[in-house]
C-alpha cells in the first residue's frame, strides 16, 4: 500500500490559529499536554491500515468477538501510515493484558512471553501470512482512556491509535500524521525524556531508521535532558545505541549524537578523543568501513570483471 498523504491545509495550534502546512517545521510548544491542543477524532475515508487476512485483522476480530475494548497503537500504526511492513503489532487494552495475551497465544497456537508483569505487558510470538515471525504485544491502557494513554507516549508519530471497532477512524490527538507527512520526530510533551531518558536515544534511531528530522524544540529538550541517560540500565542503552549504529550513515548518526550532547554521556571516552584530535578521524574510519561493507554486500561480479573500490581509508 502507499504511504499516507495528508492535506495541505496545515494544522491548528493550541491557540486555534492554523500553522504552517506539512513540510515546514514548527517548533513544539512547551507544556505538559503536548505540542498541540488535542483533538479527539480525525476522520479518514477509504483507507484501512489493517489488511484483510493479516494477523492484525484476525486479532482485531477475535477481540471484537470477545467484547474486548482495545486499540491498535504505536509503531504498527506509524509504519502502516508510512507504507512500511510491520512485524510488531501493538494493542492497548482495558483489563488484564497478560491474561489476554495468554488467551490469544493459545488461540493462535503461538508462544506467550510476559514482557513486563509490573506494567501488564504480554507478547504473543506467531507467524504472519507469509510465514515470517511476528510479535503481537498487549499492554494495559495507561490512564482512564486512550487519550490519556497517548499523552504518555514518547513522540507524536507514535501517539496515533485505531479503535478496533472502527478501523477507518484515527485517534490522533497530537497531529502525528501531519508530523509524518512533514518528516518530523516531535516529542509529545516536554516531560517525555524525563519520564524515560532512553527516549533521547530512541529519537535519533527513529530519525535514522525512518529518514525523518528531529524538530528543533525536541532537539533542545534532548540536550537539556541528555545527562539523565545515566539513570537507564547499561543494557537498554547498549541495545538502543546498537540499533542506531546499525542504520545507514553510522558516522553521521554518531556525529548527531555528539551534537545532541548524548555521546559524551554514553561514551565518555569521546571527550578525550576530541582533545587529542582523534574524534574526526575515528568518524572517517567508521564511514570508510561502511563503504567497504556496502561493497561486500554487492552481488559477485563475473571472473572477467574486478570490482573497483569506491572508498579510501583515512590516512594519517
Amino acid at each position: 500500500m502507499g504511504g499516507y498523504r495528508a492535506g495541505a491545509g496545515g494544522r491548528r495550534g493550541a491557540d486555534g490559529r492554523r500553522g504552517p502546512p506539512p513540510g515546514q517545521a514548527e517548533p513544539a510548544q512547551r507544556g505538559a499536554t503536548g505540542p498541540f491542543c488535542p483533538r479527539r477524532w480525525t476522520a479518514v475515508t477509504g483507507q484501512n491500515l489493517v489488511p484483510l487476512g493479516s494477523v492484525a485483522a484476525r486479532v482485531c476480530r477475535f477481540l471484537r468477538d470477545h467484547s474486548v475494548r482495545a486499540y491498535l497503537v504505536g509503531g504498527y500504526v506509524r509504519d502502516r501510515l508510512l507504507g512500511r511492513e510491520s512485524h510488531d503489532v501493538d494493542f492497548a487494552v482495558e483489563g488484564d493484558a497478560l491474561a489476554l495475551a495468554r488467551t490469544v497465544a493459545d488461540w493462535m497456537r503461538g508462544s506467550y512471553v510476559p514482557l513486563d508483569d509490573e506494567r501488564g505487558v504480554g507478547r504473543v510470538v506467531t507467524r504472519d501470512e507469509h510465514g515470517q515471525r511476528l510479535f503481537v504485544d498487549f499492554a494495559v491502557l495507561q490512564g482512564r482512556d486512550i487519550i490519556v494513554d497517548l499523552s504518555r507516549r514518547d513522540f507524536t508519530i507514535d501517539a496515533i491509535a485505531l479503535d478496533i471497532n472502527n478501523l477507518y477512524r484515527f485517534i490522533d490527538p497530537y497531529d502525528g500524521r501531519a508530523d509524518l507527512e512533514a518528516g518530523l520526530v516531535r516529542a509529545v510533551s516536554e516531560a517525555a525524556f524525563r519520564d524515560d531518558p532512553l527516549r533521547t536515544l530512541r529519537a535519533v534511531r527513529l530519525a535514522a531508521t525512518l529518514n525523518l528530522r528531529i524538530e528543533p524544540c525536541t532537539e533542545e529538550w534532548i540536550r537539556r535532558d541528555a545527562g539523565l541517560i545515566v539513570t537507564v540500565s547499561a543494557e537498554r542503552v547498549r541495545d538502543e545505541l546498537s540499533k542506531t549504529l546499525a542504520q545507514p550513515g553510522a558516522a553521521d548518526n554518531l556525529r548527531y549524537l555528539d551534537e545532541l550532547s548524548l555521546l559524551r554521556v554514553i561514551l565518555p571516552e569521546t571527550a578525550g578523543m576530541k582533545e587529542a584530535g582523534r574524534f574526526e578521524r575515528s568518524l572517517e574510519v567508521v564511514r570508510a568501513l561502511e563503504d567497504l561493507y556496502a561493497i561486500l554486500l554487492q552481488p559477485p561480479t563475473s571472473n572477467l570483471q574486478s570490482p573497483t573500490p569506491n572508498f579510501q581509508l583515512p590516512t594519517s
